[in-house]
């Protein structure tokens, strides 16, 4: 099985693999992170999990370029961000999946790395998946290695600005291979209930917990849960499509 950069192959290239290839989409945000982040976390995580994972993959994928924006309105009177509006991304989703499949391509895969791109991601996979005949998929990656990850975090899952993010930053950053803390050190997880409030994020600073626990080792040993997972995912789905 191969896994391919889209923006590295030519049209005749693409023209070729496209019918029987996973395309993988990446979509992140460029947002405020904290007082330590950098604005671009979650595209620069979006992107390297997908291309681990397709890497991985006992199917044929084709990566495509991280799309860098998401609707991250509620970031802006916190410290800024570069935002559109839930509406905008999604019209901006199902373009891309539109010329997707213009371009030949039956099957899509989207990782998100930005918890404001789920709903309208979802809601475009669903309008795509019925207006051009293709199969689409996804999800955020901490949700599709939900499994894994609530058995080793000892951060809070996805947090914001927090450890757990700042730990696959500095992953990212200097590679090395470790394993994710103990399970029994686990804070209590985010509630499973929505919470909307206009004035939350600043009476929190933009941040959720303290990133400074964070270390390159603990963050290589959640890439690797994270990594396995979505790749398995893949698999799965271009499975599924090929039903």
């Amino acid at each position: 099985m191969t896994a391919a950069a889209l923006g590295e192959m030519t049209r005749a290239e693409i023209a070729e693999v496209a019918p029987g290839a996973v395309l993988v989409i990446p979509f992140g945000a460029t947002e405020q992170h904290g007082p330590r982040l950098p604005f671009g976390t979650d595209a620069t995580v979006a992107e390297a999990v997908a291309r681990a994972a397709a890497e991985r993959a006992d199917a044929d994928t084709v990566v495509a370029p991280a799309f860098p924006y998401g609707a991250s309105d509620h970031h802006l009177d916190v410290g800024g961000a570069l935002s559109l509006g839930w509406q905008t991304f999604a019209a901006c989703v199902a373009d891309l999946l539109r010329s997707a499949a213009g371009a030949g391509f039956r099957r899509v895969f989207v990782v998100n790395g930005h918890g404001g791109n789920d709903e309208p991601l979802h809601l475009a996979a669903q309008t795509a998946a019925r207006e051009h005949e293709i199969a689409v998929g996804g999800g955020s990656y901490w949700k599709l290695a939900a499994g894994g990850l609530d058995q080793s975090a000892a951060a809070v899952v996805p947090g914001h600005g927090g450890r757990f993010e700042a730990a696959l930053v500095l992953a990212l950053e200097s590679p090395a291979k470790g394993a994710a803390p103990d399970a029994a050190t686990t804070p209590n997880a985010e509630p499973p209930y929505w919470r909307e409030d206009a004035d939350g994020w600043r009476e929190i600073d933009g941040f959720t917990d303290d990133p400074t626990p964070a270390s390159a080792a603990e963050g290589a040993g959640y890439l690797e849960t994270i990594v396995a997972a979505v790749a398995a995912c893949i698999v799965d789905f271009e499975r599924w499509s090929l039903r």
